[in-house]
Order: structure tokens, then sequence, then C-alpha cells
């Protein structure tokens, strides 16, 4: 699938949480990929372990290493909300000793309609000095918060019109925090490769407004 997407001019990046990379499949994937992005939402095992699953820390530690041992630029995603607001800094000088370059935060997405603390005001400025003096001390790391400031990032969601994500059981969702959502079932509508990146490539003319969704989110009908 990855030498097809090249073939055909695709950007490829691939988000993974790293539990599954040794160094065996690090290597297959430099001669593909020269970067990764690597789901991380703590420096503290235990507090990550909470959201990615128990023994999820150690193993990404060791997917990380493989990857940046195979010379591939491993891009990080942290999830930020009210329990790892604190870590920050902490989080940038852990992943930079690993050799992490670069480092994106993404604002927790409250789905449906329940609040999100991270939109108040106090927070939302908070974050902003907060950011603003860490890309001073870590000029030497790319520090992306798009998504994490109101204005500009999690409030304008594009999954189901350019994001789309495959599911380990070969569904395709326009979400996929969203599961419940409408999905089509790769392995049974799907006759080959080129039929699906036909569906992808069409799939952005037939997107409907969904009701009951996250703001700023669609949801799509085949």
């Amino acid at each position: 699938i990855l030498l097809y997407l090249k073939r055909n001019l695709f950007e490829v990046d691939i988000c993974t949480n790293g539990t599954l990379i040794n160094i065996k499949r690090a290597k297959k994937l430099s001669e593909i990929l020269s970067e990764i992005s690597v789901s991380v939402d703590s420096f503290l095992e235990k507090k990550n372990d909470k959201y990615r699953g128990i023994g999820s820390w150690e193993k990404t530690m060791h997917g990380i290493r493989c990857l940046l041992d195979c010379g591939i630029d491993v891009h990080t995603i942290s999830i930020l909300n009210i329990d790892t607001l604190d870590d920050i800094e902490k989080n940038i000088s852990f992943l930079s000793k690993l050799g992490v370059k670069s480092i994106t935060f993404i604002g927790q997405i409250s789905v449906e309609d329940k609040f999100n603390p991270l939109i108040s005001d106090e927070i939302q400025e908070y974050l902003k000095e907060k950011f603003k003096a860490l890309r001073e001390v870590y000029s030497n790391i790319s520090i992306n918060t798009r998504e994490v400031f109101i204005n500009s990032g999690f409030n304008k969601c594009f999954a189901g019109i350019n994001l789309f994500a495959i599911s380990a059981d070969m569904n395709l969702y326009p979400c996929l925090l969203r599961k419940d959502l409408d999905y089509i079932d790769l392995s049974k509508n799907v006759q080959g490769i080129d039929d699906l990146f036909r569906i992808l490539r069409t799939k952005v003319h037939n997107i409907q407004d969904g009701e009951g969704i996250c703001p700023g989110s669609k949801i799509f009908y085949y």
C-alpha cells in the first residue's frame, strides 16, 4: 500500500503508537518513508499508559528508538487535557533528549457536545504564554500548536472531508474517535486497491452535514 501511494504521488504519513515497531520493521519503513508520527501523551510511563493502555509506554519508547536508529525522523503527537497541562515542558525536554525534532500538541476533542475545559479563556491564555516561552528555550525543535487554540485548531475538524481513518478490522471511518458513525467495510465493499483510492478521491464530493456530532466535523454517506 505504501509503495502504491508513493508511486501515485500521495503524501504519506503513518500515525502510530509505535508499539509494534521493531528494528526489522523500522529498516523496511526507512526504505519508503522519511518521517513517522508517533503518539506520546506523557513522559511519565504511568500517565501515558492511563490513556494508551498498560505497557504501551515502554513499547512506544522502543519503537521510537528503532525508528531514529534507522534514520527516520520521528514526529510526536501529544494530546493535551487538564491532566497533562503541567507536563508540557517536561514532555518537550524528554522527547528532545530522545532525538525528536518535531512535536505537535493537540487539544483533546470533546466528543458530541461535552464541554472542553481547554477552550476557556483562562487556559487558552495560559497556553499561549507557555508555548511562547518554550519556543524560545527549545528553538531547535519544531513545536506545532495549531490544533490547541480555538481560532486556528480543533474547532475546524476535517474528519470525513480530507481525513479518513482505517481501523484494524478494515473499516473506513470519517473519524476514528467516532466509531458510531457510518463506515465502509473495505473487506466487502472494495474490489482491490484501485477501487479504494477511487473511493477516497471522490468521497469529498459526497460530504453532507451530520447531526449530533462534533462541531465542525462531517459525516459521509455512500
